[in-house]
């Protein structure tokens, strides 16, 4: 837990401190501990050249990996954040609601898959990689000698403690029973607000169509507050302190009529995770 997380923090810093050519986390004559060691491996960027000229305010794309498999995507831009730094935006790539979010603002890129990566070696033992740096010109390859262990963030998320399984057939069993909603491949994705009281503030639809789906997620989830042995949520927490945090809810009802529901964050980022993904509307 401790590696992963000092490798994460390194990968941040990485990204803050890279310029637009090339990336560079720390001198890799520089070691945080005895023991951690970083090499990296540079080429050329054919993959996705043509995304950063589509997209000028985008300096780079950091690609995370846990054994060898994408585990998160952060971004770093020209804006700046509250403290003066480049910003940056992280999305999760085990759940489809950010990667839906990451398509909205941006569009698809084109990324080096899994199999191809791990072709990149280090000639050395004990070598793993951590992550995957994208810039208009390079693509630079970063290893650890410590094999990463899964990054857990600063704290615990917000929960839906109702039966998950549950409300998707409910919802469906919904929808198949009005003849009038036609059942086509539809996505959509919720944010909401979680109180540390444990329920939801205010709830909306970011990404998606008004429609009965919408309708009967909000009707569940943005019901009637509950308190004691019937609250449905659980605040998300930071070092033993309860906190108001995003909430996202992932919505798909496939061609065949089920419905698919998942949820992010898995951890409590230390980004803007309080900030909507639609500014349009209004708080």
């Amino acid at each position: 837990m401790i590696i992963r997380i000092l490798y994460f923090l390194i990968f941040i810093g990485s990204i803050f401190h890279s310029n637009p050519l090339v990336a560079k986390p720390i001198d890799l004559d520089i070691h945080l501990t005895d023991t951690l060691e970083w090499d990296s491996i540079t080429i050329a960027n054919t993959v996705n050249a043509g995304f950063f000229t589509k997209y000028p305010n985008l300096i780079n794309i950091g690609i995370t990996y846990l054994d060898n498999k994408a585990d998160m995507l952060i971004t770093k831009d020209q804006n700046k954040d509250y403290g003066g730094r480049n910003k940056t935006q992280m999305y999760d790539l085990l759940y489809p609601g950010d990667y839906l979010i990451f398509e909205n603002i941006y569009s698809k890129i084109d990324l080096l898959s899994d199999s191809i990566v791990s072709k990149y070696k280090i000639n050395k033992e004990n070598r793993y990689l951590t992550n995957v740096i994208y810039t208009k010109d390079n693509i630079k390859f970063f290893y650890i000698n410590v094999k990463p262990e899964l990054f857990y963030g600063l704290g615990n998320p917000a929960k839906y403690l109702g039966d998950t399984k549950k409300v998707e057939r409910l919802i469906a069993k919904k929808l198949k029973k009005n003849r009038s909603v036609k059942v086509i491949d539809s996505v959509l994705l919720f944010e909401a607000r979680i109180t540390k009281y444990n329920y939801v503030k205010e709830m909306r639809l970011s990404i998606g169509d008004s429609s009965k789906l919408a309708d009967e997620i909000l009707k569940i989830y943005n019901g009637p507050r509950k308190y004691g042995k019937n609250v449905e949520w659980e605040s998300a927490t930071c070092s033993g302190l309860y906190h108001d945090s995003l909430f996202r809810i992932y919505v798909r009802l496939q061609p065949n009529g089920n419905v698919e529901i998942a949820y992010t964050p898995r951890f409590l980022y230390f980004f803007d995770e309080n900030q909507y993904y639609n500014p349009k509307i209004k708080k």
